[in-house]
Parts: structure tokens; C-alpha cells; sequence
């Protein structure tokens, strides 16, 4: 979706509960369905950039950076991970693997 790309998908509640079908996707339930919308859309080039440009947008706040940055709050709101600098960050002090002390 961030790239640009018409998405076809399982119509799902999370899918749901993040995008709008029909606005910033397209969703589908059956196979028949599927050919259906392909068949739909791919007579109307319109349509498709526009719920192209909209997918864009939609993606913004799931990249893969917000969504680290949410995980490191929740992590920190819940006194798994400390602020400030030295050791790993991690409340019990150990490790964090191969590259020990990433987290902050």
C-alpha cells in the first residue's frame, strides 16, 4: 500500500478495523469475488488511482517505523524498557542477543 499498489485482500475485521474497503483497498471473500473486482477495476483506471493515492496515505501510520515506535512505548509505559543511555535498556539487564545493547 505505502508504495502505491491497488491491494486486493481477505476481507478481515482487522483489515476493517484499519482501512476503509472500497476508499483505501479492496476487499474480497471468494475467488469468484476476486475475478469480479479484477474484472471491475481493471475497466476503470480512475478508480484505481484514486483508491491508490488513498492507500498511501492509509499505510502512513502502520510503516514500519510508527510501529516500532509504538511497540517501544508500550514496552516503556510497562517498565519493560528504561530510558537513558548505557547498559541494554532492559529492565532486568540482561542481553538483547547478537546485537547486545540496541535497545534504549
Amino acid at each position: 500500500m505505502a508504495s502505491g499498489g491497488l491491494i486486493v485482500t481477505n476481507d478481515t475485521p482487522e483489515i476493517r478495523r484499519s482501512f476503509r474497503p472500497g476508499r483505501d483497498l479492496l476487499v474480497t471473500s471468494s475467488e469468484k469475488m476476486t475475478r469480479s473486482l479484477i474484472r471491475k477495476y481493471a475497466r476503470q483506471p480512475g478508480a484505481c488511482e484514486r483508491i491508490r493515492r488513498n492507500a498511501v496515505r492509509a499505510a502512513a501510520p502502520h510503516a514500519y517505523l510508527h510501529r516500532a515506535q509504538y511497540i517501544l512505548r508500550v514496552l516503556r509505559k510497562h517498565g519493560i524498557l528504561q530510558r537513558g543511555r548505557g547498559g541494554t535498556g532492559l529492565r532486568n539487564g540482561r542481553g538483547a542477543g547478537p546485537q547486545e545493547g540496541w535497545i534504549r
